[in-house]
């Protein structure tokens, strides 16, 4: 089975064509992990491949780690890495 999930955008990410609702709604395979999640970002949103190496999927609860397993319940957003000065 696939799952659709919709993911929220922040940073550089919203400045991407395709991102301008500030979400993306991609499928992936049930039993999916945030690997899975980010290479189906990466095929929705073309130019965001590099950004996703540096940046971490963060659900209601916190970060997930690459190798995490989603549940397809839950709220997704990417956390682009962030700069001060």
């Amino acid at each position: 089975m696939v799952t659709t999930v919709t993911v929220r955008l922040f940073g550089v990410f919203r400045a991407l064509p395709g991102a301008e609702s500030g979400a993306v709604s991609v499928s992936v395979p049930d039993g999916a992990s945030v690997v899975d999640l980010k290479h189906a970002i990466a095929a929705a949103l073309p130019g965001s491949n590099d950004w996703l190496h540096e940046s971490v999927i963060a659900t209601e609860s916190g970060t997930l780690a690459d190798e995490a397993a989603l549940d397809g319940n839950q709220a997704f957003a990417v956390l682009p890495p962030v700069c001060g000065g």
